[in-house]
């Protein structure tokens, strides 16, 4: 009974933790007190103000919709290329050893739901990056403003990166589609979806590479997996 008793108290006690967490990623005035926001699962992150916009200043690591609904950790790497639904990775299927730092990959179905991000914010359409790269001086040269300062998370020569908008990007790869390995290019690239739509299956993306102070625009098929940063609505 005693046992019993113990197990139902530990139950309520994470059911409260969870509720609160949720209940402040609904209200944007509270997720936005100190420059940061929570999203369902409890994940704190740093906000920046660039121009106009307001940026998460990290990479998305949420392990659940804004309804409380899951994300699966999708590892195998048939399941990843067949899977037609919302999935999340890791490089190197270790969420321990990188999601603190560099958030989760997700693929183009859970971009698509407007459940991914906290309330008050949204995935960023091929306008809203357009905006931040226009602000920072135009696609040649607003990667180095937006890349880490230095060649810990990002391989050399990491060109031109000074983070002085304080994106503070990091390079945490892609999974392709049929990758032999769960993710690849850590380091070197830092791949962004966007929520604009080349076609069904496919989405505008932003990427930063380690070479080069520019940005490249290209569209990629859903069962890619990319770097989410939300801005606020």
């Amino acid at each position: 009974m005693k046992l019993f008793l113990i197990k139902t108290i530990i139950g309520l006690f994470c059911l409260v933790l969870l509720f609160s967490c949720s209940d402040s990623s609904t209200d944007p005035a509270d997720n936005n007190q100190e420059n940061t926001i929570t999203d369902y699962d409890c994940n704190v992150y740093k906000t920046v103000t660039i121009g106009t916009q307001v940026w998460m200043a990290e990479n998305l690591r949420a392990t659940h919709y804004r309804d409380g609904s899951r994300i699966p950790n999708v590892t195998d790497n048939v399941a990843w290329t067949n899977l037609q639904t919302g999935g999340r990775c890791y490089y190197d299927n270790d969420s321990s050893g990188y999601a603190d730092l560099y958030g989760a990959l997700y693929n183009g179905y859970a971009i698509t739901d407007t459940n991914l991000t906290p309330k008050g914010w949204h995935m960023p359409t091929e306008e809203d990056w357009q905006i931040l790269i226009d602000y920072l001086g135009g696609i040649t040269i607003a990667g180095g403003k937006m890349k880490e300062a230095d060649t810990v998370h990002w391989k050399s020569p990491n060109t031109n990166a000074d983070n002085s908008s304080g994106f503070l990007a990091l390079a945490a790869g892609y999974r392709s589609g049929n990758s032999p390995c769960p993710s690849v290019f850590i380091r070197e690239k830092a791949y962004f979806w966007t929520s604009s739509l080349f076609s069904s299956d496919r989405a505008y993306t932003i990427c930063l590479n380690h070479n080069s102070a520019g940005i490249t625009k290209a569209s990629d098929q859903f069962k890619w997996g990319f770097s989410v940063r939300c801005v606020k609505d």
